[in-house]
């Protein structure tokens, strides 16, 4: 096999497999892999295997790391995926006659991050599909055999495998209240990237992908926010709602049990990841300050949300927003240090229910820190959303978020800029 963009590699031409139970190792891929595509044509009247494996041991025993694909078995009624060879759980079946012993069939197999598809050629759609959880996931398959039992003689051809890279996918989210909104005309679904995390799943290395998309994790819950990632889903856990094409996904929590992640599993439920999940899928966002969707005016006031770096306190906020000629936005009016404008009064921008009574669209400020002075050692306040308030950030914590600077509406220094004229004199 061949190194991912390096093109494609045939292990053999063709080979005729007899009735033994016996798997013959038919090649050794040039370069372990996760990601590949694995073309063949083959002949016979039931019982197709196909093993993918990572020990060098293969085949001479039967439990090591590999896994099998079965097609026409049972007397070409059914075909599945499994963990062990020739035994074991089966992870998804699917019950057509599939094999010919008269002509040859051509099949696929491929794997995309923590997925893997088995199909017929020319088929739009695969006949069979598997998300690996947890430790089921054999990492870097090197070695390929196959095998016919069962009283069928296999013919095997044009056997080949492709290196490939995990091709992002958009996938689309719509909250209760867009869904609301579209029956009405109005409201869009957020749209979300699908990427493959490289090594353990944990949030350092989830964060990390998604930023070097241009983009933010999606954060699983609105109680794993840290700074570093979207809500999407307030209050509930993206792991355990059922998103169509993120079956298998891993969530970014934050510093959430070691700052390991949520991964979701089928009927809605959710488990944690361990040492054994690597190279899984996570979703990405597009940050609300590069959407440009929540500026506002509000009183003579231009307010812009605006990404800070490092922890978020007073320093780092104000730094962010003289970087772009304004000033952060005073929380309330009793943080007032020369530094902010109060652009609200003695309320505060960061509690939802103060946003509702002064006419502020709760959906733009929600999940920003606000700039707070010297108040509780520099630290800011979390708009938290909706009705659950807002909070302190902690020391060295909360990082790389959001916040709100503002400056003079152009409008209101257009009409009153002989009146600003006239004081400065």
């Amino acid at each position: 096999m061949t190194r991912p963009g390096a093109g494609r590699s045939t292990v053999f031409r063709r080979c005729s497999q007899k009735n033994n139970k016996k798997y013959s190792r038919i090649g050794e891929l040039t370069a372990p892999t996760n990601n590949f595509e694995i073309k063949f044509s083959v002949k016979a009247r039931n019982d197709a295997h196909i093993a993918l494996c990572n020990d060098k041991t293969f085949p001479s025993k039967k439990k090591k790391k590999c896994y099998e694909v079965l097609i026409g078995g049972w007397k070409n009624t059914k075909s599945t995926l499994r963990p062990q060879l020739m035994h074991g759980k089966n992870w998804a079946m699917n019950n057509e006659r599939l094999l010919n012993e008269k002509d040859y069939v051509n099949f696929y197999i491929k794997k995309e991050g923590n997925k893997v598809f088995v199909g017929k050629a020319g088929k739009k759609e695969p006949f069979m599909v598997h998300t690996f959880y947890g430790n089921e996931i054999v990492e870097n398959i090197k070695y390929v055999g196959v095998m016919t039992d069962s009283g069928s003689t296999g013919a095997w051809k044009s056997f080949s495998v492709e290196a490939s890279e995990f091709k992002p996918k958009t996938i689309s989210f719509a909250s209760k209240s867009s869904r609301k909104r579209k029956k009405g005309g109005g409201g869009s679904n957020t749209k979300m990237k699908m990427i493959q995390v490289l090594g353990i799943m944990n949030s350092d290395s989830i964060f990390k992908a998604c930023v070097t998309q241009g983009m933010r994790p999606v954060c699983d819950h609105a109680s794993y926010f840290d700074g570093k990632c979207e809500v999407i889903a307030g209050h509930k856990h993206m792991s355990r709602l059922s998103t169509p094409g993120a079956e298998g996904a891993y969530f970014y929590c934050g510093r959430a049990h070691g700052k390991r992640t949520l991964q979701q599993l089928p009927g809605n439920g959710h488990r944690w990841s361990n040492g054994n999940d690597k190279n899984g899928a996570t979703l990405c966002a597009t940050s609300m300050t590069a959407t440009k969707d929540c500026a506002f005016k509000y009183r003579g006031y231009q307010l812009e949300r605006v990404g800070v770096k490092g922890f978020m306190n007073s320093k780092n906020i104000y730094t962010a927003c003289q970087a772009q000629g304004m000033k952060p936005v005073c929380d309330h009016a009793n943080y007032q240090d020369g530094k902010c404008v109060t652009a609200g009064g003695k309320w505060h921008f960061s509690h939802p229910s103060h946003n509702k009574k002064h006419g502020i669209d709760t959906s733009k400020v929600q999940f920003a820190f606000f700039y707070c002075g010297r108040a509780h050692h520099q630290r800011s306040l979390l708009n938290r959303g909706k009705a659950h308030g807002h909070k302190w950030t902690r020391d060295n914590v909360e990082a790389d978020g959001d916040t709100f600077c503002a400056k003079r509406d152009s409008a209101f220094l257009k009409k009153y800029d002989h009146f600003i004229i006239l004081v400065t004199h």
